[in-house]
């Protein structure tokens, strides 16, 4: 029996006995994990963000690179108070772990599937 064979009978056994919620939790991390070594692997592959994750204090470029999005929107995530950051004089400098809090606090979590088990729940949660 392979290990995929053999997740997939724990998994039927799991829902058989009425335990979507567990799966569900459990789904959700292995869709982090993913995304979390899908994220390390682009790093891995690009010199320059390899540099930028190895630093502990970024200006504002090199945080947008890290963030893949672009200078200006930096600052205006800075002006809306969604991201900190210290200035010295007319630089804004950035740290690792704000811009790590600013990832994990805004990541995208995808919608659970709409399967007969969520609806029941839901439909029960309703009542």
């Amino acid at each position: 029996m392979s290990l995929d064979d053999a997740l997939r009978r724990v998994i039927a056994e799991a829902v058989a006995a009425g335990l979507e919620q567990p799966l569900a939790e459990l789904r959700d991390a292995l869709e982090t994990t993913a995304r979390i070594a899908k994220a390390t692997n682009s790093v891995q592959a690009d010199p320059e963000l390899q540099r930028l994750s190895q630093l502990d204090y970024l200006d504002a470029e090199e945080a947008g690179k890290l963030l893949r999005i672009g200078r200006h929107q930096v600052y205006r995530l800075v002006n809306a108070g969604l991201l900190r950051c210290t200035r010295f004089g007319k630089r804004q400098i950035f740290s690792r772990a704000e811009l790590d809090r600013f990832m994990a606090q805004h990541e995208h979590h995808t919608p659970e599937p709409m399967t007969p088990a969520v609806r029941r729940r839901l439909a029960s949660a309703a009542n």
